[in-house]
C-alpha cells in the first residue's frame, strides 16, 4: 500500500528548507550588489559635480561681476547641453536670478535645502562664486539621477532573475537527489506495512553501496531474522497445542480418578465413622450402668472424634466440588442473601445480642450458590466470633474506591496479624477448637471462589478489636453500588453449640 505524504513528506521538507534557505542569501547577495553599485555611481556622481563646481566657478564668476547677462545666458545654456545638467540658475549676492537654463523642477523652491534627498530624479548643488576671493553670488544646478537609479533597477533585475534561475536550477535537482533519497525510505516503510500486515517475504532493492543501501540491506537481514523466528513459533505453538491436547487429556483422566476417590470418601470412609458413632452410642445406651465415668468419657470422646472426622470428610468434599462447579452468572443482589442470612442465624440461635448493619442495593454479578457460599462463611465467622462480645455487631457493606470493595466486619476477638500467611489455608485455625468450634475450610472456600469470579480477598484484624474481612470481584462483574443507608437488624440468640462450616 502506496502512502502519498504531499505537503507532510519529508522530501517535499527538505527541498523547501533548502530552496528557503537559497533564497535568503540570494536576496542577501542581490542587495549587497545593489548598495555597492548605487555606492559607485554616487561616488562617481560627486566626482563630476566637484569638477563642474570648479569650472562654472571659472566660466561664471567673471560674467556676473560684468553683469553681462547675454553671455552669461550662453554659457548657462552651452553648460546645460554639454554636461547633461537638468538645470543652472546664477544668483547675485543680493539673491537676484540673473540667469537660468535647463527645467523647472516641481518641487523647486528658493528656501529649498539643497543637501536633501534628490527630488525628481534630481541632484541638487549650491556652489558660491567667487572671484579673486571676493563672494559675487551663488551659481545652483542640477545633475540627474537617472542614471544611478536606472542603473540600481538593472542589477537588482539581473539580480532577481539570477536568484530566480539558480532557485530553479536547485530545485530541480534537489528533487531529482531526494527523490533518490525517499525513493528507498518509501519502499523502506511500504515493506514494514507488508511485515504489520502479515508478509514476512518482503525484499527491498539495495543497489547502492552507501548508508541508504545498507539500510536496505540490514531491513532484508531483518525480515529473513522475523521469518525464521516466526516457522521457529509456528513449529513451537503446534508442539505446544499438542503438548495442551495431552495435557488436558491426563487433567480429565485425574479428574475422573479424583471423582471417584470423591465418591469412596463420600460413600466407604462416611460409613465406618457412621459405625463408631452407633456403636458408641448404643454401649453407652445399652451398658452404661456397666461403666464408671471413665469409660463413659472415653465414649463420649470418641464419638466427638467420630462426628468431628465426618465433618472434615464433607467440608474436604464440598470444597473440591466448588473448585469443579459450572459458574452461570447472573445478577445478584448480596444485601438480600446478607438479609437472608442473617435473618437464618437469628431463627437458629434467637437469644444472642447481635447487631447487623446491611447496606442495600449491593448488586453484583456472578454465581448466586457461590456468592452465597462466601457470605455465609464470613457471616458465620463473624457471628462465631463475636459470640464473647457483649454488645455484638457485625456490617456488611461495601468501600467505593476506583473498585467496590466488599467488608464483613465485627467487633469479635479478632486474631493476631502475625499469622495472616495462615488464615486462607485448608486446616488452618488462629483459635484452638476448645475455644470456637470449626474445621479450618471456610476460608479457604471462601478464596477459591472469590478467585473464580477474578477478585482477591484479605483481612485486617486487631486481637480483642474485631475483624474485617476484604474481597473484590471482577472488575466487569459490579453492576451497581448502594445507594441507601445500611439496614440495622437487631438479633438475639443463645449460645450456640451447632458446628458451622467456617473457620
Amino acid at each position: 500500500m502506496k502512502v502519498h505524504y504531499g505537503l507532510h513528506s519529508l522530501r517535499f521538507k527538505f527541498i523547501f528548507a533548502c530552496a528557503l534557505i537559497q533564497a535568503a542569501l540570494l536576496a542577501a547577495s542581490t542587495a549587497n550588489q545593489v548598495v555597492l553599485m548605487n555606492d559607485s555611481l554616487t561616488e562617481q556622481t560627486e566626482l563630476r559635480v566637484a569638477g563642474l563646481k570648479l569650472l562654472l566657478n571659472a566660466a561664471v564668476a567673471p560674467l556676473v561681476m560684468q553683469r553681462d547677462y547675454a553671455a552669461l545666458q550662453d554659457i548657462l545654456n552651452e553648460v546645460v547641453s554639454i554636461k547633461e545638467l537638468e538645470y543652472i540658475e546664477v544668483i547675485d549676492r543680493h539673491s537676484k536670478r540673473m540667469a537660468w537654463a535647463g527645467i523647472t523642477p516641481s518641487s523647486f523652491s528658493a528656501e529649498r535645502d539643497l543637501g536633501e534627498t534628490p527630488q525628481d530624479h534630481i541632484y541638487d548643488q549650491e556652489q558660491p562664486l567667487q572671484l579673486a576671493g571676493q563672494p559675487m553670488g551663488h551659481i545652483r544646478f542640477g545633475v540627474s539621477t537617472r542614471t544611478i537609479e536606472q542603473a540600481n533597477a538593472e542589477t537588482l533585475q539581473q539580480g532577481i532573475s539570477l536568484a530566480l534561475l539558480v532557485i530553479a536550477a536547485t530545485v530541480v535537482l534537489l528533487v531529482l537527489v531526494s527523490g533518490f533519497l525517499t525513493r528507498h525510505l518509501r519502499a523502506l516503510a511500504e515493506g514494514a506495512q507488508k511485515i504489520a500486515a502479515g508478509d514476512l517475504n518482503v525484499v527491498i532493492k539495495a543497489g547502492t553501496r552507501d548508508e541508504v543501501g545498507n539500510t536496505a540491506r540490514a531491513f532484508n537481514a531483518m525480515v529473513v531474522s522475523l521469518n525464521n523466528a516466526h516457522q521457529e513459533l509456528r513449529t513451537l505453538n503446534g508442539d505446544l497445542e499438542q503438548r495442551i491436547t495431552e495435557r488436558t487429556a491426563q487433567l480429565l483422566t485425574v479428574n475422573k480418578e479424583l471423582e471417584a476417590f470423591s465418591y469412596s470418601v463420600s460413600h466407604d470412609l462416611r460409613a465406618p465413622l457412621r459405625g463408631i458413632d452407633g456403636f458408641s452410642q448404643a454401649l453407652l445406651e445399652d451398658y452404661g450402668d456397666k461403666l464408671d465415668e471413665n469409660g463413659k468419657d472415653m465414649l463420649d470422646r470418641i464419638r466427638l472424634a467420630s462426628q468431628r472426622m465426618a465433618q472434615l470428610i464433607d467440608d474436604l468434599l464440598n470444597l473440591s466440588r466448588i473448585t469443579r462447579h459450572e459458574m452461570r452468572t447472573e445478577p445478584v443482589d448480596l444485601s438480600l442473601l446478607a438479609r437472608d442470612i442473617a435473618n437464618g442465624l437469628q431463627k437458629t440461635y434467637p437469644s444472642r445480642q447481635v447487631a447487623f448493619k446491611i447496606t442495600e442495593g449491593l448488586i453484583t454479578s456472578g454465581d448466586l450458590r457461590l456468592l452465597r457460599i462466601i457470605l455465609e462463611n464470613l457471616l458465620n465467622n463473624a457471628w462465631k466470633f463475636t459470640s464473647k462480645s457483649g454488645c455484638a455487631e457485625i456490617e456488611f457493606g461495601v468501600d467505593n474506591n476506583q473498585e467496590p470493595v466488599y467488608f464483613v466486619r465485627d467487633n469479635g476477638v479478632g486474631f493476631d496479624m502475625a499469622y495472616i500467611g495462615k488464615l486462607f489455608g485448608p486446616f488452618q485455625r488462629l483459635h484452638a477448637v476448645t475455644e470456637f468450634e470449626g474445621t479450618g475450610i471456610g476460608l479457604a472456600t471462601v478464596q477459591r471462589i472469590i478467585h473464580r469470579h477474578g477478585g482477591r480477598i484479605w483481612a485486617h484484624a486487631t486481637p480483642g478489636k474485631g475483624a474485617t474481612f476484604y474481597f473484590t470481584l471482577a472488575p466487569e462483574r459490579p453492576l451497581s453500588r448502594h445507594s441507601t443507608p445500611p439496614t440495622v437488624i437487631p438479633v438475639t440468640a443463645a449460645p450456640h453449640k451447632k458446628p458451622l462450616h467456617s473457620n
